[in-house]
């Protein structure tokens, strides 16, 4: 049988992860541990536009995904401008 990676891409917008980031977190912790998935990457559209550091809110979504959901990389989009990495 052929080896696969499977990559999981979840997508949230900030206006609705009060309510969707359980659904988010409890999705990726069981298709991981159905071994479904290899890696997780979450996408979310969050940050004020055209400023050049990162906001507090941001780190915590990052933060909470990785050590909670086991996301391997979490990228932020929205202020239209590069931010840097965060590691």
């Amino acid at each position: 049988m052929e080896e696969r990676f499977r990559i999981a891409f979840a997508g949230v917008d900030h206006g609705i992860m009060q309510w969707s980031d359980y659904i988010i977190r409890d999705k990726l912790l069981e298709m991981q541990k159905n071994g479904e998935i290899n890696a997780a990457v979450l996408l979310i559209h969050e940050g004020k536009e055209y400023y050049p550091k990162h906001l507090g809110e941001q780190v915590e979504y990052s933060e909470y995904f990785v050590n909670n959901a086991g996301a391997d990389l979490v990228i932020i989009h929205h202020p239209h401008v590069l931010q840097g990495i965060r590691i």
